[in-house]
């Protein structure tokens, strides 16, 4: 398994390079690799925190990089799914005090919406964790002041569908 792992991160690593990739784009496509195949595939704790550390290091080290805002998000979402809610909780907050959000993407303001609609989703789902009904239930409903729009084939009016049916949800726990 080990060799496995080690063969898969080399080539993905020579992939990279050849791209012509800078350290940034490099360092975010490592950490974003760790976070969305080994964590979720295997379960591998030990490589989420390398994720953590990888997108630690994007922030720190390039303050102004087009993958800060994604890092931060990934981070809270490492945190939320850790049951680190306090951590998750901040990231989220401060990505709701941004006016925009740059991307690394062609449209910033589909970024922004984005962001902020699953930060306050996100939100929602630690205060239903800590049994927090009200707040839930606000964090959802703003969230629906965000128009998401998703390259996957969900469509907003589907999303805001998903959105009602966590309210609904919320609204159940609560009486």
């Amino acid at each position: 398994m080990r060799t496995f792992l080690l063969l898969s991160f080399l080539s993905f690593n020579w992939i990279l390079l050849s791209q012509n990739l800078n350290r940034e784009d490099i360092l975010f496509q490592l950490a974003d690799k760790k976070y969305n195949n080994l964590y979720k595939e295997l379960k591998d704790s030990t490589q989420i925190y390398h994720a953590l550390e990888t997108y630690s290091k994007i922030i720190d080290s390039f303050p102004n990089s087009k993958y800060k805002f994604e890092s931060l998000f990934q981070k809270a979402n490492i945190y939320k799914d850790l049951g680190k809610y306090s951590e998750a909780k901040s990231i989220y907050l401060s990505l709701l005090k941004e006016k925009i959000i740059p991307s690394y993407s062609e449209n910033n303001s589909i970024n922004t919406d984005y962001y902020k609609n699953f930060s306050l989703i996100n939100l929602g789902y630690i205060a239903v964790y800590e049994k927090d009904y009200d707040l839930a239930l606000k964090y959802f409903n703003d969230s629906k002041n965000y128009k998401v729009r998703f390259g996957c084939g969900m469509t907003t009016n589907e999303h805001l569908k998903y959105i009602d049916s966590l309210i609904e949800a919320v609204n159940t726990l609560k009486n």
